[in-house]
């Protein structure tokens, strides 16, 4: 009669203990991080116009990294062919929503020049859409695809 007691009063210790071992042994899968869909070079076709008149299409390479400075922000390499026009890669910083990305308006030095940039993206798959202005310079649309 005692050691039924014991058995069914050290049962739940038993189950309790078996639980606790199974679920610290199981270790959880580390979240993907959701920047890793825009981290990519990508082939761009943009289509600009000139503030002061005057249009055409480039093509050139952009490539997106993770920010390491904020876990909601991606940073956008080369956007506009900067290289090409002012000599210098302008790297612009974005905050994702999602597939979708937005450049607040901010001002970058590229050697000698400052200038201000605010735009939209999409990436979609492989694909990718950006919208943006290079204030008092240019507006650009460009489409791509991930090399």
């Amino acid at each position: 009669m005692l050691f039924d007691d014991m058995k069914r009063h050290s049962l739940p210790f038993i189950i309790t203990g078996v639980y606790v071992l199974l679920c610290s042994s199981c270790q959880k899968d580390e979240d993907p991080d959701p920047r890793e869909q825009f981290v990519a070079s990508y082939s761009i076709s943009d289509s600009w116009t000139l503030d002061g008149g005057g249009s055409g299409t480039e093509f050139y390479t952009i490539n997106i990294a993770k920010s390491k400075d904020d876990l909601l922000k991606i940073i956008i390499s080369n956007l506009g062919n900067t290289i090409a026009a002012y000599g210098e890669q302008m790297d612009v910083e974005a905050e994702y929503f999602g597939k979708t990305f937005n450049m607040e308006s901010q001002t970058i030095k590229l050697g000698i020049y400052s200038v201000t940039v605010e735009g939209t993206g999409l990436v979609h798959g492989d694909s990718i859409t950006v919208s943006y202005v290079i204030a008092n310079h240019w507006q650009g649309k460009c489409k791509g695809i991930r090399q």
